[in-house]
């Protein structure tokens, strides 16, 4: 007998391989909590989150509610819903948050970014 790993592929068990016209996941971002720090960005396996000209694109239909995203979300920015509907991109303007300490020192978020990742810096 061969091994079920011989047999199917890993991208087999996903619904969206089969239904690709539709998403069964809404990922939203609270903006207001949001640092951008893009972390989400790293770990999403299904690569839902990008930059395209200076807008957040999230695609919805790549989500597979594996909560990388969220689990990796210091803000608790990130919230996945179960919704099924024909697929539809969100576009969010990118928007940068100031430190709310002093002009010349920076937050604890802002410190630690890496400066190649859209500091408002």
């Amino acid at each position: 007998m061969a091994p079920a790993a011989w047999k199917i592929e890993q991208d087999d068990w996903k619904l969206t391989k089969y239904y690709p016209d539709f998403q069964f996941y809404c990922v939203t971002i609270d903006q207001v909590k949001c640092s951008l720090c893009q972390a989400c960005f790293s770990l999403c396996p299904e690569n839902v989150f990008h930059i395209e000209d200076n807008k957040l694109v999230i695609e919805h239909e790549k989500c597979v509610n594996c909560t990388s995203c969220t689990d990796v979300c210091s803000e608790n920015a990130i919230e996945i819903i179960s919704d099924v509907k024909r697929k539809k991109d969100q576009i969010v303007p990118v928007h940068s948050k100031t430190c709310q300490v002093k002009e010349t020192e920076k937050c604890h978020v802002c410190a630690d970014r890496d400066s190649e990742w859209l500091s408002p810096y």
